[in-house]
C-alpha cells in the first residue's frame, strides 16, 4: 500500500526473539537448580541479575497470577516451544521436583528488592520475629485464594491485573501498578523482599507446588535456623530455595 516491498514471511518460522527469550529463561532455571547444588553468593547474585536485567526488562517473561490462572483453568497457550509453555507448564513440574527454585533464584521483581538491600547493605532492615510473620505471610494465600474466586465467577482477564508482576517490566504499567510495585521495593528496604514474603499470588501457588514432601529428597537441605526471611522449619511451604541460609550468617 506504501509502495515498499514486504519479505514473506514462512508460516512455520517464529520471530527470533521468542526462541531466545525461552533459551535465556530455561537456561537461567538450569543455572539456578545446579547452583543449589553447591550454593555461592556471588553465583546466586549473578543468576538474580541476568534475570532481572534479560528475562524482566528485556523479555518481560516472569511467572505471574496470568500464569497460574492458565494451568487451574486449562486455558493453555499454543503447544509451541516458547517461554509461556515453559512459565505454564514446566516451571511448575520444576517446582514439584526441585523447590521453588524460581522465587529464590529467577523471580525478576525478587531480584529487584534484593538489589535495593544489597544498595543498603541491610542496615535498615527490621523484620520482625518468624512467629510474628507466620501470620503475615498468610495474606499471599488469602489475595491467591481471592483472585481465583473472581477469576473463576467472571472468567475476565482484568481480575488478575492487579498482580504487578503481569505488567511491571512490561514498560505500561498502569499507575495502580507502578505505585503498588515502588510501594513493594521501597518497604523491601526495611522488610527483606516484602511482596514475595507477604503479598505474592504468584509465590504462594509455587509456594503450594513447593509443599510436595515425595520429592524432598531431590532437594538440598535447608537451615530454617539460619534463615534470614523467617522460615522456621525445613518442610514449610514458604520457603523460597535461596540458600541463604546455607552461605549466610544472620
Amino acid at each position: 500500500m506504501l509502495g515498499k516491498s514486504v519479505a514473506p514471511v514462512s508460516p512455520g518460522r517464529r520471530p527470533a526473539g521468542e526462541w531466545t527469550g525461552l533459551a535465556w529463561l530455561a537456561g537461567l532455571a538450569l543455572a539456578a537448580i545446579l547452583a543449589r547444588r553447591r550454593p555461592n553468593p556471588w553465583v546466586r547474585r549473578a543468576i538474580l541479575a541476568a534475570s532481572l536485567i534479560i528475562c524482566g526488562w528485556h523479555f518481560n517473561v516472569q511467572y505471574s497470577t496470568q500464569q497460574a490462572a492458565s494451568l487451574a483453568t486449562g486455558a493453555l497457550p499454543p503447544w509451541t516451544l516458547s517461554a509461556p509453555v515453559f512459565l505454564v507448564l514446566a516451571l511448575p513440574l520444576l517446582t514439584f521436583l526441585f523447590g521453588n527454585f524460581y522465587c529464590g533464584y529467577l523471580c525478576p521483581f525478587g531480584a529487584a528488592q534484593e538489589a535495593m538491600e544489597e544498595v543498603t547493605r541491610g542496615a535498615l532492615a527490621v523484620d520482625p520475629s518468624k512467629e510474628v510473620w507466620r501470620y503475615a505471610r498468610a495474606v499471599k494465600y488469602l489475595l491467591l485464594f481471592l483472585l481465583a474466586l473472581l477469576y473463576a465467577a467472571h472468567r475476565d482477564a482484568a481480575v488478575l491485573q492487579a498482580d504487578p508482576l503481569i505488567t511491571m517490566f512490561s514498560g505500561m504499567p498502569g499507575r495502580f501498578v507502578l505505585f503498588l510495585g515502588l510501594g513493594a521495593l521501597l518497604l523491601s528496604l526495611t522488610f527483606r523482599r516484602f511482596w514475595c514474603r507477604n503479598l505474592c499470588p504468584a509465590g504462594a501457588f509455587l509456594a503450594l507446588c513447593n509443599g510436595v514432601r515425595v520429592f524432598r529428597r531431590l532437594r538440598p537441605p535447608v537451615q530454617p535456623a539460619k534463615c534470614p526471611l523467617g522460615v522456621r522449619t525445613g518442610t514449610e511451604f514458604d520457603c523460597i530455595c535461596c540458600d541463604r541460609c546455607r552461605h549466610e550468617s544472620r
